[in-house]
């Protein structure tokens, strides 16, 4: 049983080919059985590529679940809970919100902003400001270093390799103020994107957030300040998951680890 982060396809043949590898490397059946954590927005069209995609790739069954719930289960929150759990998941691709109870999803938004965002403002203000092109590696390095809302980054400052537009290859030293500014406009539009899920909540379902709190998941989560950022804007507190970065494939993990005992691949049929 293999799991698997999954999102938008476009070119169905050419993911299969990419995840037949995966499969190949990730496990030693010749046609296991796969969970994709998806979106929670996720189109029926969309879902319908992944499953076709999987399935040419090899494999025997093939089970979908919303990233939320996976991450939820990672993180550690009691999904069986009849209190509204609030978690926020800030990925590379996505960040989705999602409100938790009873082990539903009883809402949920999401946008198509989260760290690959970040990244992308890091390489343009090196662009603009230098002008230095900058590798995503690098950039998410930058972000990484010296990235932060509130100032506590790792680092003042960090010397990294770019090329001139000239194609020559340059030093250059990056503050965390830069970087701190770069990233500021993505940090904000994700912020504001949890400010408006919380307004949409009815007001028990925010009464009981309140008791519960928000919880923070994904890589971005580990930017520092975020989390007070979100919670003096939301006036709800926030924890960070125990491993943000790996919330949701544990939770995929301990998902198919259960699977044996219930009739979670049944639904991979309907489709």
């Amino acid at each position: 049983m293999t799991p698997l982060r999954g999102g938008v396809v476009k070119d169905v043949p050419a993911a299969a080919v990419f995840l037949r590898n995966l499969l190949k490397r990730a496990h030693r059946f010749r046609r296991p059985r796969v969970l994709i954590c998806a979106p929670s927005d996720v189109s029926a069209t969309e879902k319908e590529a992944l499953f076709e995609a999987t399935r040419r790739a090899g494999a025997r069954h093939v089970a979908i679940v919303p990233e939320p719930l996976a991450a939820a289960v990672g993180a550690g929150l009691d999904l069986s809970s009849p209190y509204a759990q609030m978690l926020v998941d800030i990925g590379d691709g996505v960040t989705d919100i999602a409100v938790i109870r009873g082990g539903d999803i009883i809402q949920a938004s999401t946008i198509r902003k989260a760290g690959s965002d970040l990244h992308r403002a890091v390489q343009k203000m090196m662009l603009d400001r230098h002008p230095v092109i900058i590798s995503r590696l690098v950039a998410e390095t930058l972000t990484c270093r010296l990235g932060s809302v509130d100032g506590r980054s790792s680092s003042k400052y960090l010397k990294i390799y770019g090329i001139e537009e000239t194609g020559q290859p340059i030093t250059v030293t990056v503050r965390s103020e830069d970087v701190r500014e770069a990233i500021a406009p993505v940090v904000q539009t994700i912020v504001e994107t949890v400010v408006r899920a919380v307004r949409y909540m009815s007001p028990q379902v925010c009464a009981e957030v309140a008791e519960t709190g928000v919880c923070l998941t994904g890589g971005v989560a580990n930017l520092p300040g975020i989390g007070k950022l979100i919670e003096s804007e939301t006036n709800l507190p926030v924890k960070l998951a125990p491993a943000p970065l790996t919330s949701v494939i544990d939770g995929a993990s301990r998902m198919l680890e259960t699977s044996a005992r219930t009739n979670f691949w049944q639904f991979s049929d309907q489709i």
